[in-house]
């Protein structure tokens, strides 16, 4: 019998498997990084959020399209995309959380097979004019996904 760490393990390795049965069951997916994505929104929408997390694997595919240099996160991301790790996803939402983040959302929308992308503009201060612009961004986002 497998130790409860050992089973948490093989969970995490094929932590995508459940999203595969919804999608072959008819659920929608929406594949998502980063906290700052309104999940609730995908989630009343009907679709199933998944977070993308990267790792797993050496990157080989994902430096054709993003240098080197950037976060290791982000490039592992994509390269699991390119190599339809995440094929069971009928399209992404990225929030904009960091310049790595806004540039990986512009390859990945060239380079990976899609039904649905969005990007949300997430605000970095807590003015009044902010959560204006972020509630007017949530609108936005909403109406995108019940298309």
């Amino acid at each position: 019998m497998a130790s409860s760490l050992e089973q948490v393990q093989q969970i995490y390795q094929d932590r995508g498997r459940r999203a595969r049965e919804l999608k072959a069951q008819g659920q929608g997916v929406i594949g998502y990084l980063c906290s700052f994505t309104p999940v609730e929104l995908v989630t009343a929408a009907g679709l199933l959020p998944f977070r993308f997390t990267g790792g797993g694997e050496p990157i080989t595919e994902a430096d054709i399209h993003l240098e080197s240099i950037a976060c290791p996160y982000t490039r592992s991301i994509l390269d699991l995309a390119l190599k339809k790790n995440y094929e069971f996803a009928d399209g992404f939402v990225m929030p904009h959380s960091c310049d790595n983040v806004v540039n990986l959302y512009d390859v990945w929308a060239q380079c990976i097979d899609h039904d649905y992308a969005h990007f949300v503009n997430v605000p970095h201060t807590a003015s009044a004019a902010s959560l204006k612009f972020f509630a007017a961004e949530l609108a936005v986002f909403k109406k995108s996904l019940e298309k």
